[in-house]
């Protein structure tokens, strides 16, 4: 197994000194910047199973966006595969802008992923040394998780993190789609503004065609938080509100009544 780097520079092996161990067969490379020792006699499970484990340290270091899935996750919970798997199979919930990966360098004559026939496309994955696998999730359940989450909190207390875990979605999807954490609040209080209704200090009510799911109680309380919290320091802002609490028919009375609910008075 590849063992941790050196802390003197002089113990390090020089670019030049890998590139022979590599030409020699003394070092096999898993991705860029890794590599792990080749002995010519070690049986195939024995360098997957070293190459596994490799990878896993630069998933934990790396903070690499996904849940580890398939036969890697087997085997980290005490199970068996009917393989050692050369590869770490991540499952990431969402890539609406991309998600954070490390540069790499393709060769011009080299195909993409989505030029390649099926078998083809199947042979590529096995030769990655992370697989990622999506599920797709719709930016509206993104912000309707957020929504409750500022609701909830407020703006300030709620931190990137705290939103990672209630959307699902990495902190890299996250900035990628909204921009900052700031981006996917005014998301999700354009959402809370649309499904503003007479009924909104008391209960939910229906949001319109396209509008985000987080009308009622919950609409409210983010644009008491909005109020409290940043309309002070944002005249814009503050007139966007409360042209929208005119247009919804909602009064002051309803703010009050709906601040002391929250308050549990």
């Amino acid at each position: 197994m590849m063992r941790p780097a050196p802390r003197s520079s002089q113990d390090r092996p020089t670019p030049n000194e890998i590139e022979h161990r590599l030409a020699t067969g003394e070092l096999r490379r898993v991705r860029r910047s890794t590599y792990v020792p080749a002995a010519p006699d070690a049986p195939v499970f024995s360098t997957r199973r070293d190459i596994r484990e490799v990878l896993l340290r630069a998933v934990r270091r790396e903070r690499l966006d996904g849940v580890i899935a398939l036969e890697t996750a087997a085997l980290l919970h005490g199970g068996r595969a009917l393989r050692e798997p050369a590869a770490v199979h991540l499952v990431v919930s969402w890539n609406a802008a991309g998600l954070k990966r490390g540069s790499r360098r393709r060769p011009a004559n080299r195909p993409t992923s989505r030029e390649l026939g099926p078998r083809d496309h199947r042979r590529a994955l096995g030769t990655r040394p992370f697989v990622r696998h999506r599920y797709e999730l719709s930016e509206s359940d993104v912000v309707a998780s957020a929504s409750a989450v500022f609701a909830r909190r407020g703006f300030a207390a709620t931190s990137v993190d705290d939103l990672v875990r209630a959307t699902g979605v990495g902190r890299a999807s996250l900035y990628g789609a909204f921009g900052s954490k700031d981006g996917l609040f005014q998301r999700c209080l354009s959402g809370a503004l649309a499904a503003l209704g007479p009924g909104s200090a008391s209960g939910p009510t229906s949001a319109p065609d396209g509008a985000d799911p987080a009308g009622g109680a919950s609409a409210l309380d983010l644009v008491l938080v909005s109020l409290m919290e940043l309309a002070p320091d944002d005249a814009a802002l503050a007139d966007e509100i409360g042209r929208a609490l005119r247009r919804a028919g909602v009064s002051a009375t309803d703010l009050g009544e709906r601040l002391l609910a929250r308050a549990d008075l």
